[in-house]
């Protein structure tokens, strides 16, 4: 995909006939998106790769690094529920307050996604050690933005 340093990642569209990993859309075979999460920054057509992504991977497990309010973790737990497939997201997030992690649990709750996600509170760093002995099908590095933190990222969560 062609990132134009002007272009806002949020209004950019995807080749219609492409999915982002080279795979045709078939409508017909792919369960639309039926959440509202009109809170979650993501553009429609992001919102529609996150909830692809289980059904072109397969079962397994996923981590999702920077769980914020949960909009990715969320999208990719459905993805795993609508297509029946089993596996779990970990979702890795400092949540500095207890407050936080009650929060995101209540937005799993909400849609109804609670035994796909696993709540890991703590640093990507942490986590990466904590659960190196797993082997990931995809992991979505949105934690800390900064240069060094997206390397760390990267070079902790590769197999």
């Amino acid at each position: 995909m062609n990132i134009d340093n002007n272009d806002d990642s949020r209004n950019r569209k995807l080749n219609p006939r492409k999915h982002p990993l080279g795979h045709e859309y078939k409508a017909n075979n792919r369960p639309s998106i039926v959440l509202d999460l009109h809170w979650a920054p993501l553009s429609e057509d992001e919102k529609t790769f996150m909830q692809d992504v289980p059904r072109i991977l397969g079962s397994g497990l996923y981590a999702n690094l920077g769980h914020a309010q949960g909009g990715s973790a969320i999208l990719l737990a459905d993805g795993l529920r609508v297509n029946k497939l089993e596996g779990k997201v970990y979702s890795v997030d400092i949540f500095p307050t207890a407050s936080l992690i009650r929060r995101a649990n209540r937005f799993l709750a909400k849609y109804e996604v609670e035994p796909w996600i696993q709540i890991c509170p703590g640093s990507t760093d942490e986590f990466a050690i904590e659960l190196k002995d797993l082997r990931f099908n995809f992991v979505f590095v949105d934690a800390d933005h900064s240069y060094e933190s997206v390397k760390r990222d990267i070079t902790n969560w590769m197999p």
